[in-house]
């Protein structure tokens, strides 16, 4: 931009002076956090003259001040780049509330001090854990699938494990008439199933056993029943 002054009085017209306008932009993603492992709150900006100032403030509205979980990524600056990182340890995340709260990323310009700060806000959700078993009702001498989804998860499970009352399938008299499918992480969730050829003539409770380290769980046991009725004609 150019501002265009006249003065009379310094004999002066039209005398242009050049005002630079820098435009930076940020990006900072919301995030779902678990309370057993490290979250990463991320701020990129890009388009700057020069590193910024970055600062982050908690829910309170208090500026973090913890440079161990703090890198407000100056030495990292490139190009006109710059990403700063905030470290959510599981301290803090198993003290949020469980509705979302709100984090800042403020970003002060150095090539210009006299601009205002600019501030981005990053929701923090806190995933709650959950096991939902789906057994079923079958004829006897028939095939049935029964599973397990697991909620409030970012990262796969660490195991899964299913058993016919307290008997692991793989020590059971016929193994092979299960097939056990851990499932994939899709979303926050993943799908544990398993497959059972040849029911019996017997009701059965079933478990599925899980661990996720993200969210403090080890050997969580779920039970999932499986009705046999039986048809006579």
């Amino acid at each position: 931009y150019k501002c265009v002054v006249t003065s009379t009085e310094q004999n002066m017209t039209d005398l242009e002076t050049v005002v630079p306008l820098r435009v930076f932009s940020v990006t900072a993603e919301n995030i779902k956090v678990t309370p057993g492992i490290d979250h990463v709150i991320t701020c990129s900006i890009s388009g700057l003259s020069a590193a910024a100032n970055v600062k982050f403030e908690d829910p309170s509205g208090a500026t973090i001040t913890d440079t161990q979980i703090i890198n407000n990524g100056s030495s990292s600056y490139s190009g006109g780049s710059q990403t700063a990182t905030l470290t959510l340890k599981p301290a803090v995340i198993t003290a949020l509330s469980t509705s979302p709260v709100t984090y800042k990323c403020i970003v002060q310009s150095k090539a210009y001090p006299d601009s205002p700060p600019q501030e981005n806000s990053i929701q923090v959700e806190k995933l709650n854990f959950a096991v939902t078993p789906h057994g079923m009702e079958v004829q006897s001498n028939r095939d049935a699938t029964i599973s397990c989804v697991v909620t409030g998860l970012t990262q796969a499970l660490d195991s899964v494990v299913w058993k016919k009352g307290d008997t692991e399938i793989g020590s059971l008299s016929n193994p092979s008439n299960y097939i056990e499918d851990d499932g994939d992480l899709v979303g926050n969730f993943q799908t544990t199933t398993l497959q059972i050829t040849n029911v019996g003539d017997a009701d059965a409770n079933y478990k599925c056993v899980v661990t996720s380290t993200e969210q403090e769980k080890t050997d969580y046991e779920t039970t999932v029943p499986l009705k046999v009725f039986s048809v006579t004609a």
